[in-house]
């Protein structure tokens, strides 16, 4: 709170509500309407496959406290970000543009561009043709960010925010996509598994959200 712009407090970017504040998960539960059906936590969906993904976290902000790095949320993940105290300011880039934000080999849902208002374009000279979006969220209002789509945000005021986190029919071939990915690291016979697994599961999924049911 007593933070300025020019020496803004550390921003906790990792701060998983279920572990960290417990006590809390109350107070935002249950998942709005929007945000259905949800496949992140169902019983049938191997826990390995989430990738150790934080899929409902809070961040804490203050003036001029930003987010460490431009990315997309991990496994590919839909996310709803809810304002619920002082004013925000997102930068998003569409998946079209990725090649424009230089993914990170290692990590490719993390962009290499540590500053995307003052960017280094001799080192990223791609940045020149993309075209983010920047615009404010303020308290009580709920960012949509689909899959894919390359984010970050800095704070205005001191901020508190929630992340929650969506898995369904509509990402979930991208969501498959990310496994391979994580899994053709450290065996491809076991990514052609899962890639299989992960198919069967799809029907079995949409199947049962036809008919209104959980698994």
């Amino acid at each position: 709170m007593t933070s300025t712009k020019e020496n803004p407090a550390p921003y906790p970017c990792k701060l998983q509500m279920a572990s960290d504040y417990p006590e809390l998960v109350a107070d935002v539960s249950p998942r709005f309407q929007y945000a259905l059906p949800d496949r992140t936590h169902s019983k049938i969906l191997p826990r390995g496959f989430i990738g150790g993904a934080d899929t409902l976290e809070i961040f804490l902000g203050s003036p001029g406290g930003q987010f460490p790095y431009m990315h997309y949320d991990y496994m590919c993940f839909h996310a709803f970000i809810t304002q619920l105290y002082g004013d925000k300011e997102f930068t998003v880039v569409p998946p079209s543009q990725t090649e424009y934000v230089y993914p990170d080999p290692k990590n490719t849902w993390v962009s290499l561009i540590d500053n995307q208002k003052k960017p280094d374009l001799n080192k990223f000279p791609l940045w020149a043709k993309a075209t983010p979006i920047t615009f404010v969220v303020g308290p009580g209002e709920t960012m949509f960010i689909p899959c894919g789509w390359w984010h970050t945000a800095h704070s205005l005021t001191p901020t508190v925010s929630v992340a929650l986190d969506c898995l369904n029919a509509s990402n979930w071939k991208n969501f498959m996509g990310e496994v391979d990915i994580m899994m053709s690291r450290n065996s491809k016979p076991k990514a052609f598994v899962a890639s299989m697994m992960l198919n069967a599961l799809g029907g079995v999924f949409s199947a049962t959200e036809k008919l209104g049911m959980k698994v």
